[in-house]
């Protein structure tokens, strides 16, 4: 949260990708903690976006990448 505070979109990217993996393994899919952690990514993913910092393309090589430009696009 401080990177994302600071506006270092990129680098809170990763971290906020990394503790969302965790709990993707840690708990259910429909987990409503695993579905708050997605909401958070892509808002966060949204605002990088907005502010330039982040990049379609650069989110698109993540793992979830289509699902995640899916979710961008609404």
């Amino acid at each position: 949260m401080l990177y994302k505070s600071q506006g270092r979109y990129s680098e809170a990217e990763s971290l906020y990708f990394d503790a969302a993996e965790i709990i993707r393994t840690k708990l259910p899919e429909n987990h409503p903690k695993v579905l708050m952690c997605w909401k958070n990514y892509v808002g966060l993913c949204r605002e990088g976006i907005s502010k330039g910092d982040l990049t379609y393309e650069k989110l698109q090589e993540h793992p979830f990448g289509e699902q995640l430009l899916a979710e961008l696009q609404e």
